[in-house]
């Protein structure tokens, strides 16, 4: 998540544009965007704007790209349609601009190389900037959750290349995360975590973001050494944690101990795939005029 959030939910209200109105309205910071209720849509955002705050500059499709509606927007025709150009920064080169509906913006930027939350605001046209927040935090909260469990995947590899055993270097790593001397059922049962789910399942994004950086550093510095012997991936996963929580508490004080969530975060992705299949539902046909 990035700290100016506000901010750039103003930038991105400002952006918002209607076909019916002589230019494009200046909408207060939280305003809500008026609900659609018809199969035509008036509502647009201009391609080059997107490209300019998306920071895409690289990756984000081009004015010579766009009409080409090649994978991921071949089932863009609808919702992007060629205008005037604006002469905005990222465009200048170009003699033309698009115009691009709201699910064209989602569909675009829904990749994780783009900001959640600039994803998640095209999703929610009714939403203040708090219920925003919210649902991209828990975006991001099943997407690290998903990264942990791939990482937590080649730590097995790493215990097993050091012939270290697996139990004791489990409850040494969470020991540390969550600075209490517990071995991992206990600290399960503090938290009220039912048995067979993953305490890893239960954590915060900011839980889940710091173990992610944890176990990545790990597993870089393990691939790094010229032999492996037994203790290695114990002692550099207790050095990163220690580095990681110091960090933490620097930054935003916000530690694993204090970031336990009362949703599992499999409830919590069934809860975000609903809220995307009801935006895809309501705004796949509409046709930007």
């Amino acid at each position: 998540m990035f700290p100016t959030h506000s901010n750039r939910l103003e930038t991105y209200n400002r952006l918002h544009e209607t076909t019916n109105r002589p230019s494009a309205p200046q909408l207060s910071l939280f305003a809500p965007i008026a609900p659609i209720t018809q199969k035509n849509t008036n509502e647009f955002w201009y391609a080059s704007d997107i490209y300019n705050i998306a920071e895409a500059r690289t990756n984000f499709p081009t004015i010579k790209t766009l009409p080409n509606f090649t994978t991921p927007v071949a089932d863009l025709f609808n919702h992007v349609i060629p205008t005037e150009h604006r002469h905005t920064i990222g465009y200048k080169n170009f003699n033309k601009d698009y115009k691009l509906s709201r699910f064209a913006c989602w569909k675009l930027l829904n990749e994780e190389k783009y900001d959640t939350f600039f994803t998640t605001y095209f999703m929610m046209p009714n939403a203040q900037f708090h219920e925003i927040e919210k649902i991209a935090d828990n975006f991001l909260r099943v997407r690290f959750r998903n990264h942990v469990r791939n990482l937590m995947n080649q730590l097995n590899g790493m215990i097993k290349k050091s012939g270290d055993n697996y139990e004791e270097v489990k409850n040494s790593f969470y020991q540390d995360l969550f600075n209490i001397k517990y071995n991992t059922q206990e600290i399960k049962s503090a938290y009220q975590i039912p048995a067979g789910i993953s305490l890893l399942d239960y954590m915060g994004l900011h839980a889940l973001q710091m173990t992610y950086k944890i176990l990545n550093a790990t597993e870089k510095r393990f691939n790094n050494l010229d032999r492996w012997q037994t203790g290695v991936t114990k002692a550099l996963l207790h050095e990163e944690t220690i580095r990681a929580r110091e960090d933490a508490e620097k930054q935003n004080g916000v530690l694993p101990e204090r970031n336990i969530e009362h949703t599992v975060v499999q409830i919590l992705n069934r809860q975000l795939k609903s809220i995307t299949n009801e935006f895809i539902r309501k705004y796949q046909n509409e046709h930007i005029k």
